[in-house]
């Protein structure tokens, strides 16, 4: 009798009844739409920063992210990238220094970036995201790609050379001349104000740098656990530093798991609205 009963009740006033359930469509279908999009932005945006700039995982010398310096590199990289290869890791590894570029009327400070073009492109989309003019190529190696903010502040386009200075390892002066091949479009505030990206043979060269390298980066299979990975390649790294992309920047990594979590607290009380009514 109860279902015949509630089914006779449903329809006792019909116009109560179809507000009642328009008002729970409304809601919910507003409600799938906000979460959807909202997804969707926390998913692009945590793609994007994983993708451009941290990867999963990074690996530094025990001192290099305290006191960041040209001599503090990681032994053998090549050894540790086989065997996170072996592990089904993908692997590069980047040089990073300090200099200064400057054309006839400016100049500016930069980070210099030297990477392996091929093993790069396994880790990191920012070869893609070139505004103006190309990526770089190992038959071009004075060619340099800068970020969009320091090219306007050099006041540099494609094809403009550049003075490039620095300090080798061996105290000498580093400087030598580099020819602007493309410009990033936006991708942080510190690739764009100051990232210069080189091939690695051509920072070796202007840095006196013979081995080693500064960091490494580590992008994980799509199914694995970010944890997980981590006390996997501790064990290949002994002492070296390694980070998730958690630990290496917690506030954002926090606000996208406050967002997700504010995403069930109103599914939570928009449910329970609709259960009252």
């Amino acid at each position: 009798m109860v279902p015949m009963l509630a089914w006779r009740n449903i329809w006792r006033n019909r116009r109560r009844t179809m507000v009642t359930v328009g008002a729970m469509t409304l809601a919910l279908t507003v409600l799938i739409l906000y979460t959807g999009l909202v997804t969707g932005y926390l998913r692009d945006m945590e793609r994007g920063i994983l993708n451009l700039e941290l990867g999963d995982i990074q690996i530094h010398s025990p001192d290099y992210r305290d006191k960041p310096s040209i001599h503090e590199v990681i032994e053998n990289p090549g050894e540790l990238l086989r065997e996170m290869g072996e592990k089904g890791y993908r692997a590069s590894a980047r040089l990073l220094g300090g200099g200064l570029m400057a054309t006839e009327e400016t100049s500016a400070g930069v980070m210099f970036r030297g990477i392996h073009i091929t093993r790069d492109k396994e880790i990191s989309e920012v070869g893609r995201h070139v505004e103006k003019g190309e990526w770089l190529d190992s038959t071009h190696p004075n060619g340099v790609v800068l970020g969009r903010r320091l090219a306007g502040t050099l006041a540099v386009e494609v094809g403009d050379e550049l003075v490039a200075l620095g300090q080798a390892t061996d105290g000498t002066m580093a400087n030598d001349l580099f020819r602007v091949r493309g410009v990033l479009k936006g991708i942080s505030d510190g690739t764009d104000r100051a990232g210069v990206f080189m091939t690695d043979e051509a920072f070796r060269l202007f840095f006196e740098l013979q081995e080693g390298a500064h960091q490494i980066i580590v992008r994980k299979p799509e199914e694995s656990e970010l944890d997980s990975v981590a006390a996997s390649i501790s064990q290949l790294t002994g002492e070296l530093d390694i980070k998730t992309w958690r630990e290496l920047m917690p506030t954002l990594a926090s606000m996208l798991d406050s967002t997700r979590g504010l995403i069930q607290i109103v599914f939570f009380v928009v449910y329970l609205v609709v259960a009252i009514l």
